[in-house]
């Protein structure tokens, strides 16, 4: 039981690390596939940080619900459940504009390959989450 509590643990810390070095490579300005979706697009600066200061905010709901995954199993759904949320909303983006217009353009098959290796993320982290249900129902009875 408690090795898919630390299986889950590690897989909030590795979502954290994702979300914290997203925003410090946002905070930065440095553009690099796997954490920039959109990496070769051009950004203001002032958009970036935005997004870093959010990029934060992620990775410490992470490491929050990484400290006890029984205890923030509803905070974990949540994660899944908005992420999964706004990977639809990139994936309607990347689907519905018009991407040839910017300079440096080289296509979308590399936004499509960073949206699904982030739902296999999601998929894997929610998969792992409700096998918590039976790990629950062990420490109760």
């Amino acid at each position: 039981m408690l090795h898919r509590v630390k299986l889950i643990r590690l897989h909030l810390l590795g979502g954290a690390g994702y979300f914290l070095i997203a925003a410090l490579l946002h905070y930065t300005g440095t553009k690099f596939f796997g954490f920039y979706v959109f990496y070769d697009l051009p950004t203001e600066a002032y958009q970036d940080r935005i997004i870093a200061v959010l990029a934060l905010g992620w990775g410490a709901m992470y490491v929050l619900s990484a400290k006890d995954p029984l205890k923030y199993f509803d905070l974990t759904n949540l994660l899944v459940i908005i992420g999964f949320i706004g990977l639809s909303g990139t994936a309607g983006n990347i689907w519905l504009t018009d991407f040839s217009q910017f300079p440096g353009f080289t296509g979308t098959w590399s936004y499509w390959v960073q949206v699904f290796g982030l739902v296999f993320y999601l998929v894997m982290l929610g998969s792992m989450n409700l096998s918590l249900i039976k790990v629950q129902r062990q420490q109760t009875a």
